[in-house]
């Protein structure tokens, strides 16, 4: 049964299996929540809800905790209307007002509020007050605690920070950029401490700077496979590939291996609080983080 929802489409997309963790972490996930839309990347929003993006149908769905996750707000589909998507790459949440999305091929960030109403647009195809001669074709961005853009350029391997007005503020790293230069970067994270963490798959290290975009050390994630994509929080990072997970503790130091008997292969990892949300195929799974 469908609704309408302050001019959005809400529908049911599934069923919640719960169970307790019996043994410890990892053992058994807290929440198993099954027949999602077919997602490649994901956020938790700070109210709990899960927002994900379907590639496919250019789609971005928010799933629903006070329903339990039995219902979701969705937006997008590739047509010509203004909440119509090419190409959706990124989802980023990192506060109670606003949620903004990658589309890559149409060269744009956009922001919505949280009923996933359009409220405004970053186009880098036409920035206006822009002086740079590089164009930009984000293939990442994140988000601030205050609203700051840190866009990815393929073009040039910089990062590229603009205001919460769409003004930009700086611009640093590339392939000159002393011991900060980038080589071949694909994801840009910013963590809850304003760090500014920089993944290179390729050296499987990531470069981190401050918010003004000096740089400050490199780190090396020695994990015992080769891991494709990075998650961060204030004093963690995740590095995963699609079968098995790694946790480092950015103060303590210590580290442990996740290998999870999933029957779907990982698409995303995210932290939240003291949760860690498993982004499969065709499920989401929800682990507690051992204190």
């Amino acid at each position: 049964m469908k609704t309408l929802i302050f001019g959005i489409l809400i529908i049911l997309t599934g069923s919640l299996h719960a169970q307790l963790v019996k043994d410890g972490l990892f053992n058994n996930p807290e929440l198993t929540i099954t027949e999602i839309p077919a997602a490649s990347n994901m956020d938790i929003d700070d109210e709990g809800n899960i927002l994900l993006i379907d590639p496919v149908k250019s789609q971005v769905f928010k799933l629903l905790k006070d329903t339990r996750y039995d219902s979701s707000i969705v937006i997008g589909g590739r047509n010509q209307r203004e909440e119509g998507f090419l190409s959706l790459k990124k989802v980023v949440s990192k506060n109670r007002q606003s949620i903004y999305i990658l589309d890559d091929a149409d060269r744009r960030i956009t922001l919505l509020n949280t009923n996933l109403k359009i409220i405004g647009n970053t186009h880098f195809l036409n920035l206006e007050n822009f002086d740079n001669d590089e164009e930009i074709y984000p293939i990442s961005f994140d988000i601030s605690i205050a609203g700051e853009q840190y866009v990815l350029n393929q073009q040039d391997n910089r990062i590229y920070k603009f205001n919460p007005f769409g003004k930009l503020e700086n611009v640093f790293g590339g392939l000159d950029y002393g011991a900060g230069s980038l080589f071949h970067p694909v994801d840009v994270i910013v963590s809850a401490n304003n760090f500014v963490y920089v993944v290179d798959t390729s050296a499987q290290n990531l470069m981190v700077f401050d918010n003004y975009g000096v740089f400050r050390y490199k780190l090396e994630i020695k994990a015992p496979f080769r891991w494709s994509q990075v998650s961060v929080s204030a004093s963690l990072i995740i590095c995963y590939n699609q079968s098995q997970v790694y946790i480092e503790n950015i103060q303590s130091g210590k580290n442990q291996l996740f290998k999870p008997e999933l029957p779907n292969r990982i698409r995303d990892v995210k932290i939240k609080g003291s949760s860690i949300y498993l982004l499969t195929e065709k499920e989401i799974f929800l682990y507690k983080i051992k204190s």
